[in-house]
């Protein structure tokens, strides 16, 4: 690769049948090098050591061993972070017509595997075809987890190596006695709704702390009558959203259902307007004052429906968030390619909002909040060494504030080192902070207090002001607290 401009990079190779790699990066997939590169500088021999994917299969059966075919089978990966499980998709095969079905391109790691008559988007089939004849989805199959289970909690787990080919992963389908939710919708948002738009109506299971995402029932809305039905519904207790989106917004609304022994019927879901929140940007420093910000609003419970929120400031820098649910929200702004801007007040009545947030309860929102952002952000820049004085390629490098406000997205940032140990960050915000660097970890391990607790005394401490530039010289420290 010839006629690249001085800068700093990353590089990717893929291959069919291998799992893509980035420079530097680390077997587990966990970390990985930026490459720089200078005026006239050439670079020769570079090596990337390409795993072969793995590969999981099976035949998804009915109780009496017959094939099923068209029915949607997923590998789920469940890990832990910050003590919060999650539970992730990691891609979808579909059953053939002897029930076959093959899983590629997979990490390393360990898996469950469920197969389910839903389509990725969560509806449920009309019919789940099972050689000549068909079973009506409703009152019949539910997802099942391998080898035959419907509890997630259940499940068996299926380990891969680099490479594996693991066959012979098998569902048995099992019938389960299942329930019909029936309802309406009354859209008490707007008083006349648009013709584009669609109504449509989520089931989310409570109690829940992670569950797939292929695990969300949907069901559409009669535009006319604001009916829906819900099938194949497992006893348990439930949350049934629903949305209308127009030119003005998202409004949502939402109803607690607990599914006992019996079909439910005659709920009501009624989705209001919410609160509308008024606010202005002021902008210090050089920022283009006609430019538009983006401001954004993120509930602290990732629970909250409808939350998340984004909105643009006028030319006179004022804003409106409309369609806002009740609950405990943080407000932030950020002009566009600014990446040194950083809100430096957030306030409601002079009354400061960035510990805080703000809180909409029954409809009703503070009153005007006031931000002001700057663009006289610090920057970091320096080398991480070992023990020995020697250079660390491919380090990751977490700066923590030492009193994060809760929430804020910029009180830990973190960057990767080239291959000469050096490593930059901009736009880090004034205070004080601690420093540290491993050498392979993860993003959601560098992102969380309690893992870097254990280390900070032997973290690099420093402060940084507005619009300072500051090197730091950062000693790695072990991947584990336990290896210190």
């Amino acid at each position: 690769m010839s006629g690249i401009r001085p800068g700093r990079f990353r590089m990717d190779v893929e291959r069919d049948g291998f799992l893509p790699k980035s420079y530097g990066e680390h077997d587990s997939g966990d970390s990985q090098s930026i490459l720089s590169l200078g005026p006239g500088q050439k670079i020769e021999d570079l090596r990337f050591h390409l795993q072969k994917a793995a590969v999981i299969s099976g035949r998804v059966v009915d109780e009496n061993g017959d094939p099923v075919r068209e029915v949607t089978v997923s590998p789920l990966r469940r890990t832990t972070h910050r003590r919060k499980s999650t539970t992730s998709e990691t891609g979808t095969a579909i059953t053939n017509d002897l029930g076959e079905y093959r899983l590629f391109d997979l990490y390393p790691g360990v898996y469950m595997v469920r197969a389910s008559a839903k389509s990725r988007g969560g509806r449920t089939f009309g019919k789940v075809f099972v050689g000549r004849s068909t079973i009506e989805s409703v009152g019949g199959y539910v997802s099942t987890y391998y080898p035959s289970v419907a509890d997630v909690s259940r499940a068996s787990t299926v380990e891969v190596k680099a490479g594996d080919e693991v066959p012979n992963v098998d569902i048995v389908l099992i019938r389960q006695k299942s329930y019909r939710i029936t309802g309406r919708v009354i859209n008490a948002a707007v008083e006349h709704t648009s013709p584009e738009s669609q109504v449509d109506v989520s089931m989310l299971p409570n109690g829940v702390e992670s569950y797939p995402w292929g695990d969300i029932r949907e069901a559409q809305v009669d535009q006319k009558t604001g009916g829906f039905e819900v099938d194949d519904v497992l006893p348990g207790s439930y949350t049934l959203a629903s949305s209308y989106q127009d030119r003005d917004g998202i409004f949502v609304g939402s109803t607690r259902v607990d599914v006992v022994n019996g079909d439910v019927t005659a709920v009501r879901v009624v989705i209001t307007r919410g609160a509308d929140l008024h606010g202005r940007v002021l902008k210090e420093g050089k920022i283009s004052q006609e430019a538009p910000v983006g401001v954004r609003l993120q509930p602290r419970d990732q629970n909250t429906l409808g939350g998340f929120k984004l909105a643009k400031t006028k030319p006179d820098g004022t804003f409106l968030i409309e369609g806002v649910p009740d609950g405990d929200f943080d407000v932030s702004a950020e002009p566009a390619d600014c990446g040194a801007c950083f809100v430096k007040s957030a306030t409601v009545d002079g009354v400061d909002i960035i510990d805080d947030g703000i809180t909409v309860s029954s409809g009703s929102a503070p009153s005007l909040i006031q931000l002001v952002i700057s663009d006289s952000s610090g920057s970091i820049d320096g080398t991480v060494k070992n023990a020995g004085g020697s250079p660390v390629p491919g380090a990751t490098v977490g700066l923590a504030r030492d009193h994060p406000h809760p929430n804020q997205d910029n009180a830990v940032r973190s960057a990767y080192a080239d291959q000469l140990g050096y490593f930059s960050v901009s736009g880090v915000v004034p205070g004080s902070y601690h420093a540290f660097a491993w050498g392979d970890v993860d993003y959601d391990d560098c992102h969380d207090a309690d893992f870097r607790k254990p280390f900070l005394p032997k973290a690099t401490a420093f402060s940084i002001g507005e619009s300072e530039k500051k090197t730091l010289q950062i000693t790695l420290l072990p991947d584990s607290p336990d290896a210190q």
